[in-house]
């Protein structure tokens, strides 16, 4: 006989019901969907802000400076370039995984209803 001390382990796990397999693939599935269309959306967008911000940036040291000083106006278009490139990248990287979330969804879900009839 055991005896129940703090560091015993205990004697009756408490345990969760869990979703079927297919229920929780196919909720997962269902918000990888999700996650990865904002994945798509949301970087462009911030990449777009980046670029008005650097644009303002960039008429305003051209407006302090005159036309005269291309280093300056040159510091903030690579600011914008940068964050429109990286705005892409991430879009680019949630399409893929968009992608892969759709296929893996549907895929699922065939397979669930081929399993069920």
């Amino acid at each position: 006989m055991q005896t129940n001390t703090p560091y015993s382990p205990p004697v009756s796990p408490v345990t969760r019901p869990s979703p079927s397999g297919f229920e929780g693939k196919m909720k997962f599935w269902s918000r990888a969907i999700w996650v990865s269309v904002v994945m798509t959306i949301a970087p462009p967008m911030l990449g777009l802000i980046g670029t008005v911000i650097g644009m303002q940036k960039a008429f305003a040291s051209m407006g302090n400076s005159g036309i005269g000083d291309p280093q300056a106006l040159s510091g903030h278009i690579s600011m914008v370039l940068l964050s429109t490139v990286w705005g892409l990248v991430f879009s680019v990287i949630g399409l893929v995984l968009l992608i892969i979330s759709v296929i893996r969804f549907f895929s699922c879900r065939a397979q669930h209803q081929s399993s069920a009839s």
